[in-house]
């Protein structure tokens, strides 16, 4: 075995810090010196790299920019240029791209595997995830430009790609202790002259007096930025047939929030994460869990594509669309809600088989979520009683790219704190409330929790319970009448009723006039 084969394949094998430094110096043996370059092109680099949010989610960065990589490559090889490319969503290139696969095929193209670390994971709170892509790969001297550059506008333009940020390295790295990085450009997309060439760059945590950074190993001195082509080690390919084109990352000793903890499939595990958060995912995943003993590879496709396929009469789904004005535009944004009954079948077809136990509410884009509710904050509508069998998902995919995309941090975990999105989310407040179908399943829940153990009671405190429970403004609201006729003091949409219809209908039933004010949304039925 050649030296380079050795290092490429020590790389690839790479799950702990002590095999990350062995590759390391095997580099600096194969280059004759020891040459830094610090990821972002700045030595002192945390601060770039620190990133509020639930490390768990952070991961699916790096899912996303495999699909990318996946799309890119069968999009060159069909387009040749990226600016041929006709199509305006990453769904749209995925099947038009992909579309004649089998999707458990598909799945093959984006993997992630789970390792143990520094073992145990759940003692040590460490494992390293490794995401491999049969992709478009990367040449040696473009991972300073992409995924070391810390912010990319590689794919401002392409709005049939996911990523938009350039910040799959940052977002992640500052959370494991090393990153591996092997990848090898397609044949079929390499420039002119350009080398067939297998790249190698591992990352190291470096204490200074005041910070610390992360590097990589170059063959030439970076010289403090006056030679920008250094770049990482690399070898021909043909001194490693066997590695495929396509991208190997792995985060090595990452600290995730609860994925080295659960069970594999269980409510925290990264698999229900995954499928939970990638709602209608673009390509389709494998998962190799390789910590929890009782764990197989399996293929995911989301939540939206499970549920499709797979009804059940303890879950009911219910569709609105809600308009929102954002830019002087009104968009029709698609509401979807998941309600899961309980009882005897909860035990198989409870929410809590299904999805993460922390969304409640998600704001898709692109069908990746990028803001969600927790149960506790869907108690704040008057859904207080379903909060924790509910699953409500309102995708923004009819607000122009451009403008969503200002919605979100740069990390996709959460809404920028602005007027828009503080405005967007009060409506979603007002919008749950007066979705009849929604408030039903809430009233009936309530009426079965009230009337379930408290049938010996005396009728009188039977009643003081529900008023108490009930009480709205106007005050009892669960029997009787008030001035709507109805028993309730919030003015009910008519349901729409099954009837024939007509294209030429000759009379319209609604309210003769309603009270509007400026900027905002009300929502009216005829």
């Amino acid at each position: 075995m050649s030296d380079a084969s050795t290092i490429i394949k020590a790389a690839l094998a790479a799950h702990t810090m002590e095999q990350a430094m062995a590759v390391q110096a095997m580099i600096t043996k194969a280059v004759g010196a020891t040459y830094q370059r610090p990821i972002g092109d700045r030595w002192n680099n945390i601060g770039l790299l620190t990133r509020v949010g639930n490390t768990d989610h952070k991961l699916l960065e790096n899912v996303t920019n495999a699909q990318d990589a996946v799309l890119e490559l069968i999009a060159l090889q069909k387009f040749g240029s990226p600016d041929a490319v006709p199509y305006t969503t990453p769904h749209e290139a995925a099947g038009a791209l992909l579309g004649h696969l089998p999707w458990q095929q598909a799945a093959q193209l984006v993997t992630v595997e789970l390792h143990e670390s520094n073992p145990p994971a759940r003692k040590s709170g460490r494992l390293t995830a490794i995401f491999k892509d049969a992709g478009v790969g990367m040449a040696p001297g473009y991972l300073s430009q992409s995924i070391f550059y810390l912010g990319s506008s590689h794919k401002g333009k392409a709005a049939w790609q996911q990523g938009a940020f350039g910040l799959g390295g940052a977002s992640t790295f500052r959370h494991a202790d090393a990153v591996s990085i092997v990848t090898r450009r397609h044949p079929d997309v390499l420039g002119p002259g350009e080398e067939d060439r297998i790249a190698v760059a591992v990352c190291i945590w470096e204490e200074f007096d005041k910070g610390s950074g992360i590097y990589y190993l170059t063959t030439k001195d970076w010289a403090d930025g006056n030679n920008p082509t250094a770049e990482p080690w690399s070898a021909l390919a043909s001194a490693c047939p066997d590695v495929a084109p396509g991208t190997h990352l792995a985060l090595i000793a990452y600290q995730p929030d609860r994925a080295h903890n659960a069970a594999w499939g269980g409510e925290f595990s990264f698999e229900r994460m995954l499928n939970t958060r990638l709602f209608e995912t673009v390509i389709p995943v494998r998962i190799d869990n390789r910590i929890s003993p009782k764990a197989h590879p399996q293929n995911y496709r989301g939540l939206k594509r499970q549920f499709e396929e797979n009804p059940r009469v303890d879950r009911k789904e219910v569709e609105e669309t809600m308009p929102f004005m954002l830019g002087g535009n009104t968009h029709h944004l698609p509401v979807s809600a998941y309600y899961f009954e309980a009882g005897p079948r909860a035990d198989v077809g409870g929410k809590r088989n299904f999805v993460n136990p922390e969304h409640a509410l998600m704001f898709v884009s692109n069908g990746q979520v990028h803001h969600h509710w927790k149960p506790a904050a869907l108690r704040m509508t008057e859904l207080r009683h379903i909060a924790d069998r509910l699953l409500v998902v309102i995708d923004l995919d009819d607000v122009p790219i451009r403008t969503r995309t200002h919605l979100f941090p740069p990390d996709r975990q959460g809404f920028v704190d602005l007027p828009d999105t503080r405005r967007l989310e009060q409506q979603v407040i007002e919008f749950l409330n007066d979705w009849d179908e929604l408030v039903d399943f809430d009233r009936q829940v309530l009426r079965k929790a009230i009337a379930g153990d408290r049938n010996g009671r005396p009728t009188i405190n039977i009643a003081r319970q529900i008023g108490r429970a009930l009480k709205f403004k106007g005050g009892f609201r669960f029997t009787g009448t008030n001035s709507n006729g109805n028993g309730s003091s919030r003015k009910r949409r008519n349901k729409l009723a099954k009837a024939d219809l007509y294209p030429d209908p000759t009379t319209i039933e609604g309210p003769a006039n309603i009270n509007v004010e400026q900027g905002q949304t009300r929502f009216v039925r005829y």
